[in-house]
């Protein structure tokens, strides 16, 4: 399935930026804009995800992957007012890696603002392209200002669940863990211990 949207000014800008941000993986998403003022964004590959710009459920996620060995959990508490119209979350996450200290961060005031990231399991630099040329738009709550969490759900929804993506960078600003995590459920607690 392909959109098209034809206008031009403020109106394409914001049918543009509502295209990306409801993009998929490298290579499903493109957006032509040389063709007077008409943008295409092609759909995703079903079992692919997909950022979204609603915030992570209330409830513990976790995620873990063999190499190199990294578990990761994350808790993200209910929503709370913040100052003025902000809502705000208690927010925490712990990594764990193979030799190494515990890596903690917290924050009480986490609330949703939007962010470019690189695509999921990909970092900027490797691919010999600019960063700025390789991100993707993503609804994030900053933990600390290395440590985000981003929404994702599957394109097709009848094939997962919603995901949240544990991204944290080092003092450089490179991409140093990048994870997706799944929700952990009252049902797999007895399970995984």
């Amino acid at each position: 399935m392909t959109i098209v949207i034809r206008t031009t000014g403020w109106p394409r800008t914001a049918a543009v930026t509502v295209a990306l941000l409801t993009g998929c993986r490298p290579g499903s998403a493109a957006v032509d804009g040389s063709k007077a003022g008409t943008a295409a964004v092609m759909t995703c590959a079903p079992d692919s995800l997909h950022p979204v710009v609603v915030p992570p459920v209330t409830g513990l996620w976790i995620g873990e992957r063999s190499v190199p060995p990294m578990r990761v959990a994350a808790m993200v508490g209910p929503a709370s007012p913040g100052e003025g119209a902000r809502i705000t979350r208690r927010v925490e996450s712990v990594e764990l890696r193979d030799g190494a200290s515990p890596i903690r961060s917290s924050t009480d005031t986490a609330s949703m603002k939007l962010e470019l990231l690189p695509p999921f399991g990909r970092r900027a630099e490797s691919a010999g392209v600019a960063g700025s040329q390789m991100t993707q738009p993503v609804a994030v709550y900053a933990i600390t200002t290395l440590v985000l969490l981003a929404s994702y759900e599957p394109c097709d929804p009848s094939v997962g669940e919603p995901r949240v993506r544990y991204l944290r960078r080092d003092d450089r600003g490179v991409v140093a863990a990048d994870l997706m995590l799944r929700r952990e459920s009252m049902e797999t607690v007895g399970v995984r211990r």
